[in-house]
């Protein structure tokens, strides 16, 4: 007997254009895409408030019980804006959508219990975890 698995897979993206572009492609290479359902969830790594929002929604949208198999956190970018402009937060941009984005995101579904032991956080390779001085610019 072989057991079908259903997969629920969301996309945290700033742009919902792009990110049906995605599901789109993605849902097309699978080899059995009814198993697989896409959900976009809009996502700004560098919005304090969107990334709340985005937690809120994750939380609602996984039933009570279940967990995260598998976060990747790949909001990368880099700024031409090398005078450390910062956040409403007190951060560069740079930083806040590379890292302190990711890391307020996570904490945040540690808290709402749906990354539990056994879940997988991938963090993806950022400019700004390398320590570019500008980037990583804490307040005033």
């Amino acid at each position: 007997v072989t057991a079908i698995i259903y997969v629920t897979i969301f996309l945290l993206c700033r742009n919902p254009v792009k990110a049906q572009q995605a599901i789109d492609s993605l849902t097309a290479a699978l080899e059995c895409p009814t198993n697989v359902n896409f959900e976009f969830v809009s996502f700004d790594s560098s919005d304090r408030s969107s990334v709340t929002t985005s937690i809120e929604t994750l939380s609602q949208a996984i039933p009570d019980g279940q967990i995260i198999d598998g976060l990747l956190l790949n909001a990368g970018g880099f700024t031409s804006d090398r005078n450390g402009t910062l956040t409403k937060s007190g951060t560069t941009v740079i930083a806040e959508t590379n890292l302190i984005g990711h890391a307020v995101l996570v904490d945040g579904l540690i808290q709402s219990k749906k990354l539990q032991k056994g879940s997988r956080v991938i963090f993806s390779g950022s400019e700004a975890g390398m320590g570019e001085p500008f980037a990583i610019k804490w307040g005033t």
